[in-house]
Parts: structure tokens; C-alpha cells; sequence
């Protein structure tokens, strides 16, 4: 009888012990989906405004073409000169629109809707 007033007794203590740490699992499980919201959140705000750069981006890149376009009709020295400038600005435009559509395809992967 004592034998089994031990296990009975040690049994009580360990669904007490299981029910505090099922307790504390629980807070934690929720407090990681309050961080997931957040995050996803966060990324949702972030891919909007890589989409506003990326349009922007697009802008750009159309204008800077166009300017290439009339600038290779003039026979200038002076124009020779604007489209080495032009072009590098094109350069430039083109590594921030790989970067845009990186950053994108990382969010996406990361399965937030784009």
C-alpha cells in the first residue's frame, strides 16, 4: 500500500510538472505566432515598397533609354560625352532593378504574396 500511495503521489507531481511546462509550451507557441504576424507583416510593407522602386525603377530605365536613343542621333563631341554618362547611369539603374527583383524573389520565397 505505501508502494502505491509513492506512485500514485509521485504520478500527481509529474502531471503537475507536465501541466506547467504544457503552460509555458503554450505561451511560447504564442508568442511565436505573434512574431510570425509581425513578420509577415513587416514583409508584406516591405514587398509593397520594393514594388513602388521597382515601378519607379522601370520609369527610369525607359527615360534613360530614350535619352540614349536621341543622344546616338547627335554627332557631337558633347554627346559622345552625355551617352558615357547616360549609359553609366543606365548601368546603375539596371544593378538597383536586380536588386529590387532579388529582394522580391526573397520575400516571395519566404511565402508572402507579391
Amino acid at each position: 500500500k505505501l508502494l502505491r500511495d509513492r506512485s500514485a503521489s509521485s504520478a500527481k507531481e509529474s502531471v503537475a510538472a507536465f501541466e506547467q511546462e504544457l503552460k509555458l509550451l503554450r505561451d511560447k507557441a504564442t508568442a511565436g505566432e505573434v512574431e510570425m504576424l509581425r513578420g509577415r507583416y513587416a514583409l508584406k510593407s516591405a514587398a509593397s515598397e520594393l514594388k513602388r522602386l521597382q515601378k519607379k525603377t522601370l520609369q527610369n530605365q525607359i527615360v534613360v533609354e530614350d535619352v540614349l536613343r536621341d543622344l546616338r542621333n547627335l554627332p557631337s563631341k558633347e554627346s559622345l560625352a552625355l551617352r558615357t554618362e547616360v549609359a553609366t547611369t543606365q548601368s546603375n539603374i539596371l544593378k538597383v532593378k536586380v536588386g529590387v527583383d532579388t529582394a522580391l524573389a526573397n520575400v516571395w520565397r519566404a511565402g508572402v504574396q507579391i
